[in-house]
């Protein structure tokens, strides 16, 4: 049994009218680039100040535990022996600050301390890396939706300052300094029955936060060799480190069936991706699994139909195909058949 979220919210008014809630809990800013905790819940204080002081901004911000579950919200001690605090408990903070008017919105986002990792590669350092030295993840970005001739658009560029557990250096095959990223939809044609969404993300090599739209929460259906994990990219938009993604998705009623076509073409921005930290096996808290390294794309473009079914008044049949089409001769074209039941509650 997971608990994913348990927190209590209540309401203040002495300087400003704020929500609290304090507790397990998810909260992602815009598009989720520089925060979404969609992979896993973080534990904290969430306050949110609509009309900060008065202002047509409304602020709020985050503090809590950024730790993963498998190293019990603490820094693992990486290697056995290294004297980087790894008693210390790791801390979150994240902030927003947004204006939202009748057909526009932008918004500000922070992200001040979120993973750590001991024992980080450093230049300055051996090349081994520095045991006593913790890097911490620190981003910022914006955001921006509008309501044109009827039509949503949704854009979000980010970029990271600093990496948990990858060097940034501003030299190499493709430079990793700084590295940033950028997610954009839109309506193309909305007539109720008829949806069509356009869709467009491009992530730098080494962009990788990990309460991140990049990061995700989903199941592994199959084990990895080499193609795009199917939930990553059935549940959500793929954003994804290292790439560029094209594409959108149509909604079409019908009779009384719902249909769902999701299309994306991916290209790799670099064949340059810092990955070598020798203490990481496997990755931090999950990390290093997915990584696009190499000169060609294994897969390079993903399609799905959805048919969800209604069987009752409370319960769906959700049927899925999905296909990967094999960029290199070999590697086989991947098909996906499921069904699952949805019982809303």
């Amino acid at each position: 049994l997971w608990l994913d979220e348990a927190f209590v919210r209540f309401n203040t008014d002495i300087v400003n009218p704020v929500t609290w809630t304090v507790g397990r809990q998810h909260f992602a800013y815009g598009m989720g680039l520089v925060v979404d905790t969609d992979r896993q819940s973080l534990q904290g204080v969430r306050s949110e100040w609509a009309n900060f002081l008065g202002t047509p901004i409304d602020v709020e911000w985050f503090a809590g535990g950024a730790g993963c579950v498998d190293s019990a919200y603490r820094f693992p001690r990486v290697p056995p022996d290294a004297d980087a605090s790894p008693t210390d408990a790791d801390g979150y903070f994240s902030a927003r600050a947004a204006y939202t008017g009748n057909s526009w919105a932008l918004g500000v986002n922070y992200l001040g301390s979120g993973i750590a990792a001991p024992n980080a590669e450093d230049y300055s350092a051996p090349a081994g890396g520095n045991p006593n030295q913790i890097n911490d993840e620190t981003a910022y970005g914006v955001d921006l939706w509008a309501n044109l001739w009827g039509r949503d658009i949704y854009v979000e560029w980010a970029r990271i300052h600093e990496h948990a557990n990858r060097q940034t250096p501003d030299f190499g095959p493709d430079t990793s300094q700084d590295p940033s990223a950028v997610m954009a939809m839109a309506d193309i044609w909305n007539s109720g029955s008829f949806k069509l969404t356009g869709f467009y993300s491009d992530a730098d090599a080494n962009y990788d936060i990990y309460y991140s739209s990049l990061n995700p929460y989903y199941e592994l259906l199959q084990p990895s060799t080499g193609y795009i994990p199917w939930e990553r990219w059935l549940r959500r938009p793929l954003v994804m480190e290292n790439l560029q993604v094209i594409g959108g998705q149509l909604t079409v009623e019908l009779g009384s069936v719902p249909f769902q076509v999701a299309y994306y073409d991916l290209e790799l921005n670099s064949t340059y991706v810092n990955d070598n930290n020798p203490n990481r096996p496997g990755g931090y808290c999950g990390w290093g699994d997915e990584h696009l390294l190499g000169s060609v794309l294994p897969y390079d473009t993903l399609y799905s139909v959805n048919a969800t079914v209604p069987i009752g008044n409370t319960v769906d049949l959700v049927l899925t195909y999905a296909h990967q089409d094999a960029a290199l001769a070999s590697y086989e074209n991947l098909d996906l058949v499921q069904a699952g039941v949805e019982i809303p509650f």
